[in-house]
């Protein structure tokens, strides 16, 4: 799978949907990301796995907003290297806990 697209899976752990993401999250792969997580998660406990996501924008920050208003508690957990620091700049690693 080339890094330019999104993958996403998912599992369970503890009651919550766990969303696995690969590659990146962008003003291209974000509308996917909505209508596929916020769609079938909205509401309910979200972890967000990003040990396999490469890259992330603000329009990806963004869609994980959109979750979150969406009623869902979602913790984000796993991020690294670029990723990680986008989210700790942003301040969202510790708004998602």
């Amino acid at each position: 799978m080339s890094e330019d697209i999104l993958g996403i899976d998912y599992g369970e752990r503890d009651g919550s949907i766990v969303v696995r993401l690969r590659g990146r999250l962008d003003s291209e792969t974000a509308p996917r990301f909505q209508s596929e997580v916020v769609g079938r998660c909205a509401g309910k406990g979200v972890i967000l796995d990003l040990s396999e996501l490469k890259y992330i924008s603000s329009a990806g920050l963004r869609a994980i907003l959109v979750l979150r208003k969406s009623g869902s508690k979602v913790k984000v957990e796993n991020a690294t290297g670029l990723v990680k620091e986008v989210l700790e700049i942003s301040d969202f690693d510790t708004l998602m806990g």
